[in-house]
């Protein structure tokens, strides 16, 4: 064909989601085989999810970063956002068994309190967590397809549960 990839762009930009994997899903399935798919812009662990099942390959996207600066962490059970006065005097991390330096460091509580006085501190250990998190969640995506486990892991099943899980069987 002359072309390695096709850059699949000018979505995820105010329409509905299910307009966006409607396009994401016409133009990989019009796609040979062999032709890396990257989608730009779409960067939440659920949509990778689904777009990975669609055949993409690739992503970027300012999510991890974004959510860091607003106070929102990911995890393999959701996202927790820093706002809840439920994190006050809680002395664990923002996911037990993260191996990121927030986790090994830092308390809810102490998180809570840099969230509270609007510090800076806040935003980077967010935006470190979260890259950390997008790390390992792509790492055992990619060892799952490579497992041939992927297809059958998230068919029908897409959410938190399913990101948990994976995360929990493949990565390393």
């Amino acid at each position: 064909m002359g072309y390695n990839g096709v850059g699949i762009g000018g979505l995820s930009i105010g329409e509905p989601k299910e307009v966006t994997f409607q396009m994401v899903k016409a133009t990989t399935d019009s796609l040979p085989e062999g032709v890396l798919r990257y989608l730009m812009g779409v960067g939440e662990p659920l949509d990778i999810l689904k777009a990975v099942a669609m055949g993409v390959d690739l992503f970027d996207s300012t999510y991890p970063a974004r959510g860091g600066r607003h106070g929102t962490y990911l995890t393999p059970t959701g996202k927790v956002n820093l706002s809840s006065k439920d994190f006050r005097g809680v002395e664990e991390p923002i996911y037990e068994g993260c191996s990121c330096p927030v986790c090994k460091r830092y308390s809810r509580d102490f998180l809570y309190h840099l969230k509270r006085g609007r510090e800076m501190l806040l935003y980077r250990l967010g935006t470190l967590h979260n890259l950390h998190f997008m790390g390992r969640f792509m790492e055992a995506v990619r060892s799952a397809i490579q497992e041939g486990e992927f297809a059958s892991l998230v068919e029908g099943r897409v959410g938190w549960g399913t990101v948990r899980e994976l995360m929990e069987r493949f990565s390393r």
